[in-house]
């Protein structure tokens, strides 16, 4: 009679991610620092205007990781946990967001040409990698939106949003200081709003270009629930 076959672990999965449902903590210190690199990666102050993209193999292995320590850390009623994890991601975008803020508000990025069209410009090229940013990071987190962040949710739990509108609220209040408790300020959305005025206004060779990115810029708020009334 054959001997019972035993399943060898398979190679091509790292040791942590195999040891995941009696040592969890290693493999949400590996998620941690995936997620961190991806942000920092992306910050506003790197050249690269786009927002950085995973190999198949490294999406593969931080899917994975984030679904193997969802399942080891189960509730005994069954439920997925994720609220270390969900943390951990709200404070990376918040700093990364922070950053942005920074960037665009505070460094002099007008070397040369009208500051209110080179803010807008800048504005709408960190909004549109933060948002391509914020849909890998959604897809990565798939089984944590599906089975935690929803639960909660479902639960009427305080402070815990989708993925998407997550990224939105913290987008809003670090980088165009928007809240729901708080006045506008004028170095946020008040600023964007006086560039808009401003090139709205302005007229020559320029105007058609101009009057282009000031649509997409008002588009580009809209996704984030703001008009220029706000």
């Amino acid at each position: 009679m054959d001997a019972p076959r035993i399943s060898s672990p398979d190679p091509q999965v790292p040791i942590f991610l195999q040891n995941t449902p009696t040592d969890p903590v290693a493999t949400l210190a590996y998620i941690r620092s995936q997620i961190t690199a991806i942000y920092s990666t992306a910050s506003a102050d790197k050249q690269d205007e786009n927002a950085p993209k995973l190999d198949h193999h490294t999406y593969i292995k931080i899917y994975t990781a984030i679904h193997s320590y969802c399942t080891a850390t189960k509730s005994p009623k069954g439920s997925l946990s994720g609220e270390d994890l969900y943390r951990y991601l709200e404070k990376e975008v918040r700093n990364y967001c922070h950053g942005v803020r920074s960037y665009i508000f505070i460094t002099d990025n007008d070397e040369e040409g009208d500051p209110a069209r080179t803010l807008l410009e800048v504005y709408m090229t960190q909004y549109n990698k933060f948002a391509h940013l914020s849909s890998l990071v959604k897809n990565l987190m798939q089984v944590l939106e599906r089975h935690w962040i929803r639960r909660e949710i479902d639960e009427k739990k305080k402070n815990v949003y989708l993925i998407e509108d997550l990224n939105k609220m913290i987008w809003r209040q670090e980088v165009l200081q928007v809240s729901a408790n708080t006045v506008p300020t004028k170095q946020g959305l008040g600023e964007v709003a006086d560039a808009v005025t401003e090139l709205r206004e302005k007229r020559g060779g320029t105007a058609e270009y101009d009057l282009k990115l000031v649509k997409n810029v008002v588009k580009s708020l809209s996704s984030l629930g703001l008009t220029l009334d706000d």
